[in-house]
């Protein structure tokens, strides 16, 4: 993102008007002499990378600043502009924290603390911290506290006043808020007395839509992320590609290895009702014929077996993946079966004496569930097409096809 785009991405986070951004850019630029707006923060160097975090977090005129050595690696000019922008800042009432190594700077500051080890050494005004050690300058008075050697394991609350006698060790809470302490005040207590009353029912009233609306995304922000997020996809070339081929790469190298709809699947078939020439010659005679004429030929491609023995081999040897085994009776027993059905007498044919067989090999699921589909279908198109001008309404009641599992290699 360029400089100017950042100040604008920060500003509307910070739910700041349109006018007020421009303002505080153009304020900005003048006073830490930024680079051109247009540049991108990706090309500036140190320094300036600096400047523009410092100008981000005083973008917003915040009441309270923390700095964690705001100059470090800033050009002298810079400095200079920075110290003198945060005087005139804490002149007009903002609070500033910083951290320093520069003993210059720290002589700066109003109040001084020390911290060593997690411990706070010494606090006060520079002027107060060196006329009570007497010494002559702030940097003979680090050198001096620097040069005694604090072991963290040595100090303890008893004797920490002791170690040293230029040293006053004091151990800094573990949190912010150990500090804080509200106590309040009889003319507080009294007025939430008088209006808890007042505002019970109106409290409880939008207590559940308060909850809801808090849980929702700032809709600003939400635009902004997302305006954010196109901006830097659409500037880098590599993103746009990785958005556009990865999923593209995805899918072709899916289909070339998982590849589509199963086709020219080949199918043995033993008929012992009808040869090939009898299927030709009669076919509507003949049930097994009309049912293998059903068949998808794009799918299931039919290889007729004169013997089980021989489709079996062919089986095991991998050369079909399935065998069609079609009984000499399927269509007395099939027309049985339709006129049961019509004459309410339903017969359930017994599974051992079934005339249409179908053995699959489950080695490869998807194949095995395309061929059984497939069978499947051309067996309920026949029986809808033989029932379609009878009385008979559901003649998948008596339907022929058992499926199931080739047997293996003995």
């Amino acid at each position: 993102m360029t400089i100017n785009e950042t100040f604008k991405y920060y500003g509307r986070m910070l739910q700041l008007k349109s006018k007020y951004i421009n303002e505080r850019i153009s304020y900005l630029h003048d006073l830490l002499a930024l680079p051109v707006g247009k540049s991108l923060i990706s090309q500036c160097n140190d320094s300036e990378k600096r400047q523009i975090s410092f100008a981000i977090a005083i973008l917003h005129e915040p009441e309270l600043l923390l700095l964690d050595e705001p100059c470090q690696g800033v050009d002298p000019v810079a400095r200079t502009n920075i110290w003198e922008h945060l005087t005139s800042l804490v002149k007009k009432g903002v609070t500033v924290f910083l951290t320093t190594q520069n003993l210059s700077e720290a002589n700066k500051a109003d109040r001084l603390g020390v911290l060593r080890s997690g411990y706070l050494l010494m606090e006060g005004s520079p002027f107060e911290l060196i006329a009570d050690y007497r010494e002559t300058s702030l940097e003979s008075l680090y050198t001096s506290i620097y040069s005694f050697r604090i072991r963290k394991n040595m100090i303890t609350e008893k004797k920490s006043i002791h170690e040293h006698p230029r040293v006053k060790i004091e151990r800094l809470p573990a949190t912010g808020s150990d500090g804080f302490l509200y106590i309040e005040e009889p003319d507080d207590i009294e007025l939430k007395k008088n209006k808890r009353g007042k505002w019970k029912s109106f409290s409880t009233k939008f207590s559940y839509l308060k909850r809801f609306l808090k849980i929702l995304p700032n809709c600003k922000r939400l635009g902004t992320l997302l305006y954010r997020d196109c901006l830097l996809t659409f500037r880098s070339y590599l993103s746009l590609l990785a958005i556009f081929l990865v999923p593209l790469a995805l899918v072709v190298l899916f289909s070339l290895t998982v590849g589509g709809h199963p086709a020219n699947l080949k199918v043995g078939v033993v008929n012992y009702e009808a040869t090939d020439e009898m299927c030709r010659l009669a076919a509507e005679v003949y049930v097994s014929c009309q049912v293998l004429g059903q068949i998808d030929k794009d799918v299931v491609k039919t290889v007729t077996y004169e013997k089980y023995d021989v489709a079996l081999r062919d089986a095991l040897n991998m050369k079909i993946s399935a065998i069609l085994l079609i009984g000499e009776k399927l269509t007395q027993q099939l027309l049985r079966t339709m006129a049961d059905i019509v004459t309410n007498r339903i017969f359930r044919e017994n599974p051992s004496t079934a005339q249409l067989i179908l053995q699959i090999d489950m080695t490869n699921r998807v194949v095995a569930s395309a061929i059984e589909h497939t069978i499947k279908r051309a067996v309920e198109k026949y029986l809808e097409k033989a029932t379609n001008d009878s009385r008979v309404h559901n003649a998948t009641i008596g339907y022929p096809l058992r499926v199931r599992q080739r047997p293996a290699a003995s």
